[in-house]
């Protein structure tokens, strides 16, 4: 009896080791997946469909941690190769390079549920047009019920609130994002410079401006985050990497806390004949884990239900209109699809005006671009607004996709978005105002993350403990503030990079030559970002991922091209920490001769030479060289987000003046913080009145 239990026993063990997929029901014919005609009703085509190319879905009680070994084993039997894993938007994964009698074959096996053909998808379309003087007009429509004052008021600017254009690539370092976008997911990483690839990106690029640019977007304030599943020059993509860049965004929101959270999708994919396709299946994940869903109607022409994934009910889905100078025109433009699972209509432009938005391939350059590309994208700066009154919610409750859809749909002046007071109130006052608000928003500001809830409560303490005393409040609000700069990991992660720069590079030459502190706050944040990842000081480890952070950083900083166009690599080792030293404006004698030694037997790089003059003391020491100019620099770039030489000042006069305060000692860091952080310019990136149409 003991031996027959140990059987058992040793049996189940095996069992539950081999892989599930290989575990066929009683009665199951093995053969089947050697049949060939083999009828299926689990394999599906689809229109357009990319050759070779397939998305699997598996039953869903697949264990998350089997998915791997399962379509490894599915794809050894079956043929073809993984391409992606899905094991968060639904269980199962894609496969290239398997013939359609290969993907029927696998559709047979028990625990697949589907096998569909990757469908290929393209951006809705867009076209260049003449850019306009006026180009607040897309903006000024929507702000009210009709007619046009010149004026874009906003009752509020979708602080707080985290946006994802799944798109072709955004130019994350144009000036018009001020710092607030992100490079999340590229299906196709290529040559990068600064961190990200090169290439032409107008499309994502024209969609974030749309929504949040500082002077063009809905959502001046908000947070974007580039997810690119298209090809740049050509628009266009596969459903198995929209799916897998939506699974990016779901993982990024759920595991970060990334709420409240707006996905602008500007593509049409025809509908399946089949009823809910896998890309429809994910949108559905998204929508139910409390990420608003926006999408444009199409340049088709046609009934919008036609097309994926706006046909679904719980998706917003914006059409364009052309009645722009004149709205008692308003119309729909006659390229944008139509029908009863559109929400509202946005201006799009026509053949006499179009939509002026930052360009791509560019810092400060701007396009100007017609389509429902264009509209859309305006529907989500306007669901933006919406939610900032909900991100505080740490449970996102109060802020449900389909209560934005209703919103949006409720509020519509007639068939037009309409995003003015009626839509949604203002605030009492400023939000900035909020503790709560105050520290998360630095967190973002000057450590370019999301906040740790141990830190953020901290902090929110320190400043509530003066049970309302004003005078005491502005003293923590100041020292609170002056502490995030003065931290152990902006030290590590910002300064760092201001002092690689500085090190590097005397200044910088603008576009149009105008020579400015250097470095731009365009290519410092993305920068700061990487060096930055996954560093939370306190944490277990967060001093041996920093240290990893900067050599890989460091190493890649001496390979770009701007770097070697000053540092050639036939400089000799002596010249090249030489020249590192005169443009640091400090002298080390002994550091300087082992650098040389270093790099002359090999112990030594370029990178880590770089890394360690940085971090040198001889550098850390002098404060009026590198610390008060950092200090002052990053007043502009955290508070403002600009450089000191944008508008509106236009040249260095306010740096200057700060700079010299400091060296000085005329005035104190103190003085300077509380300065910015009560200026009218950095107040009303939160909350600038009038917020409402006269």
């Amino acid at each position: 009896m003991r031996k027959l239990l140990t059987s058992l026993v040793v049996l189940a063990m095996v069992m539950l080791a081999a892989p599930p997929q290989l575990v066929l029901a009683q009665g199951q014919n093995r053969n089947l997946r050697l049949r060939p005609n083999a009828a299926t009703t689990k394999f599906h085509k689809v229109k357009n469909a990319a050759l070779g190319q397939y998305i699997v879905m598996l039953k869903n009680d697949t264990p998350r941690s089997q998915v791997s070994s399962l379509a490894a084993a599915l794809t050894r039997a079956h043929g073809g190769e993984v391409e992606y894993l899905y094991t968060d938007v639904f269980k199962g994964f894609s496969v290239r390079n398997m013939s359609e009698a290969q993907a029927k074959r696998l559709s047979l096996h028990p625990l697949v549920t589907s096998v569909e053909e990757s469908a290929h998808a393209r951006v809705i379309g867009q076209q260049f047009w003449p850019q306009e003087t006026n180009v607040i007009k897309p903006l000024d429509r929507i702000d009210q019920r009709s007619g046009l004052d010149g004026v874009y008021y906003y009752p509020r600017t979708g602080t707080g609130v985290h946006v994802y254009i799944v798109d072709t690539r955004v130019w994350i370092q144009h000036n018009e994002f001020g710092g607030r976008a992100y490079a999340l997911w590229d299906f196709q990483p290529s040559t990068s410079i600064g961190g990200y690839a090169t290439g032409d990106d107008n499309h994502g690029t024209l969609t974030a401006s749309a929504v949040g640019a500082k002077t063009y977007g809905v959502a001046k304030n908000c947070l974007l985050y580039s997810v690119r599943v298209f090809n740049n020059a050509t628009g266009q993509g596969t459903t198995s990497d929209m799916i897998q860049g939506l699974q990016q965004v779901l993982n990024d929101v759920t595991s970060n806390n990334k709420k409240p959270a707006v996905v602008n999708m500007s593509v049409i994919v025809p509908k399946t004949a089949f009823g809910v396709s896998s890309l429809e299946t994910t949108v559905l994940n998204l929508i139910n884990n409390g990420i608003t869903f926006v999408t444009g109607a199409g340049d088709a022409n046609n009934d919008a239900s036609n097309f994926s994934p706006g046909r679904l009910q719980r998706v917003i889905n914006i059409g364009a209109t052309t009645g722009i100078p004149d709205p008692s025109l308003d119309a729909r433009a006659s390229y944008s699809s139509f029908g009863s699972v559109v929400d509202a209509y946005a201006p799009g432009g026509d053949g006499s005006w179009s939509v002026r938005n930052a360009g791509h391939n560019t810092t400060y350059g701007f396009d100007g671009n017609q389509g429902t590309s264009i509209s859309a994208p305006l529907g989500a700066g306007t669901a933006a607004l919406y939610l900032e009154q909900f991100s505080l919610d740490p449970g996102n409750f109060n802020a449900q996709p389909d209560q934005v859809q209703a919103a949006i749909k409720n509020k519509r002046s007639g068939l037009i978005l309409y995003m003015g007071c009626e839509f949604i109130s203002p605030p009492d006052s400023n939000p900035i105002d909020n503790t709560r608000i105050f520290i998360r928003q630095h967190y973002y500001d000057f450590l370019n993350r999301q906040p740790d809830q141990s830190g953020w409560d901290f902090w929110v303490g320190t400043i509530d403990s003066c049970s309302g005393d004003p005078q005491c409040i502005q003293v923590k609000r100041i020292n609170g503030s002056q502490a995030f700069f003065q931290s152990i990991e902006f030290m590590g992660t910002g300064y760092y990079i201001y002092r690689l720069n500085k090190i590097s590079f005397s200044t910088f030459a603008r576009e149009d030559g105008f020579i400015s502190p250097n470095p731009r706050m365009e290519q410092f944040f993305i920068d700061q970002k990487k060096v930055g990842n996954g560093v939370v000081v306190g944490q277990p480890g967060w001093d041996q991922v920093l240290d990893q952070n900067q050599t890989n950083f460091a190493d890649e900083w001496v390979s770009r091209q701007r770097f070697l166009d000053e540092y050639p690599l036939s400089m000799s080792n002596e010249a090249f920490v030489d020249k590192l030293y005169a443009t640091a404006g400090v002298s080390d004698p002994a550091t300087r001769d082992a650098m040389v030694n270093g790099l002359n037997n090999g112990t030594e790089r370029r990178g880590t030479v770089v890394k360690k003059i940085a971090l040198s003391d001889a550098v850390a020491a002098n404060q009026q060289l590198f610390y008060n100019p950092a200090y002052v620099l990053m007043q502009y770039f955290g508070y403002l987000r600009r450089n000191p030489d944008d508008a509106p000042d236009g040249n260095l006069s306010g740096y200057n003046f700060w700079l010299n305060q400091l060296n000085s000692g005329t005035k104190t860091t103190f003085d300077m913080v509380n300065a910015f952080i009560s200026s009218n310019e950095y107040r009303e990136r939160f909350y600038k009145p009038p917020f409402c149409t006269p």
